[in-house]
């Protein structure tokens, strides 16, 4: 498979556009199924709660998963009700801003999950500020947007139910592709005609993104019980197999020489070229069982690595070696074999192998590999001072929030001013020193938006068409 059909195979059965597809069918099929029946604005109304809980609707175990909406479906029950009852009142409508740009970003101190939650609960609240209703309307499109949580809640969960493990095939198969990606620039390192300093630099990034994927597996597999329990074949194929692709990874890890000296003393052989080409192909087979996981598809070994070594080890013999300098080529041909017999420990997914049969740890015993986040009042309280980054982070949302609810309502045209605390809440986030292309980038995609955004509304009025 060609690297471009690959990275294309990835992106369709990747776990981004599944849920893509899965989340954007969960939104509009409440506006849809309504506007049948000549309701389109409950519709929407009832999208609107399930697209508030799809934020916290990350990548993760399905009990962290299930927690988090349902903690969502709260709080915006809660945002919908409490803004709807007081939002005649600058006054009151402005201290719950302040009190709500607060308390919900110190959700940043559980982690990212409690962090989702809280842009939800800020988003709800600042979409129902300009709406002034009833009670009576209050207390029914809280409901609506309630079902409309629910709703979200309650496919996402049934989707997991049926297909429990493609979360993990397509996570494993990412982290594959990456492992792949980080083998492809070590095999540069050993070609004389790369830039050694560039290949450092994009080894060091990729090591990052690496690490990150495996993290994300660990969140998937290590507290999933039902997986390291081993109740199924299935399950227990899925953790072995992370376990050999972690075993792989450090032997690549490990295999570390003097480039500049190898380079100066082979460079004129030629040898270089071969063992960079050889690792490549390893490279490209490593891919292909990555796209093959996450596929869910089977896979037949298509490189004979040990016969390629040991043609490799021919030219190395042909080498004239003076002052013993092919031992260091001699401790590569090894390395490279130590790498077939990892990736023939992948392999075993697909052939069954009776390696796989061996025994899982205890769930204790993997749960060491993973963080946890307690979620109580103690980490809370504990965060309310200013050596805290989150509470910093916090603070900074309260008065950006407040100085953007008080200029919104200064404005002759404050209808929209909602505008200017969605926007807020959007780009504003912990670390920007960190983060400032990110940040950049986001900003410029909020300001694309918003004009294609106006131009939408200025020459569309239908609005069945602007829901397409």
């Amino acid at each position: 498979m060609n690297e471009k059909a690959r990275h294309i195979r990835y992106f369709l059965f990747s776990q981004y556009l599944a849920d893509g597809i899965r989340i954007t069918l969960e939104i509009i099929l409440p506006s849809i199924i309504c506007s049948y029946f000549g309701r389109f604005d409950v519709g929407i109304t009832i999208s609107l709660g399930a697209l508030c809980v799809s934020i916290s609707d990350a990548p993760g175990p399905v009990t962290h998963k299930r927690n988090g909406m349902l903690y969502c479906n709260i709080f915006i029950f809660l945002m919908v009700l409490l803004t709807g009852l007081i939002n005649d009142s600058n006054i009151l409508l402005g201290l719950l801003v302040l009190f709500s740009a607060f308390f919900f970003s110190m959700f940043t101190v559980f982690g990212n999950r409690a962090a989702s939650v809280g842009t939800a609960a800020l988003l709800v609240m600042i979409l129902r500020m300009t709406k002034i209703t009833p009670a009576w309307q209050v207390m029914i499109d809280s409901a609506l947007i309630l079902c409309g949580g629910v709703w979200y809640t309650l496919v996402a969960l049934l989707f997991y139910r049926l297909t429990p493990y493609r979360p993990a095939q397509r996570s494993i198969g990412d982290c594959i592709h990456e492992t792949a990606k980080f083998l492809r620039i070590k095999a540069a390192l050993y070609n004389p005609q790369t830039n050694l300093e560039n290949e450092y630099r994009k080894l060091v990034e990729q090591q990052i993104v690496v690490n990150e994927k495996q993290d994300a597996v660990r969140e998937l597999l290590y507290k999933n019980r039902a997986l390291v329990k081993e109740p199924t074949r299935t399950g227990r194929l899925l953790v072995i197999t992370f376990v050999d692709v972690i075993d792989l990874y450090e032997q690549i890890m490990a295999t570390w020489y003097d480039y500049s000296l190898l380079r100066k003393r082979f460079s004129a052989t030629g040898i270089l070229e071969d063992i960079a080409e050889l690792i490549e192909n390893i490279a490209d087979e490593l891919d292909n069982v990555g796209n093959a996981i996450q596929s869910n598809i089977s896979y037949t070994k298509q490189l004979d690595i040990l016969a390629a070594s040991e043609r490799l080890k021919t030219k190395v013999d042909a080498l004239s070696d003076e002052n013993n300098s092919k031992f260091i080529l001699k401790k590569v041909l090894v390395n490279l074999r130590n790498l077939n017999e990892s990736l023939n420990g992948i392999f075993n997914y697909f052939t069954h192998n009776a390696s796989h049969k061996r025994k899982l740890q205890d769930s204790s015993y993997y749960a060491k590999f993973v963080s946890h986040q307690p979620i109580n009042t103690t980490v809370f309280s504990n965060n309310l001072t200013l050596k805290s980054s989150a509470f910093r982070h916090s603070l900074r949302m309260m008065i950006t929030c407040g100085a953007g609810f008080l200029i919104g309502k200064l404005l002759p045209y404050g209808h929209h001013s909602y505008w200017i605390l969605l926007t807020i809440i959007v780009i504003l986030k912990p670390g920007f020193s960190l983060t400032r292309q990110r940040n950049f980038e986001r900003l410029t995609g909020t300001i694309a938006g918003g004009l294609i955004g106006v131009l939408l509304l200025a020459f569309i009025h239908d609005s069945k068409v602007l829901f397409v």
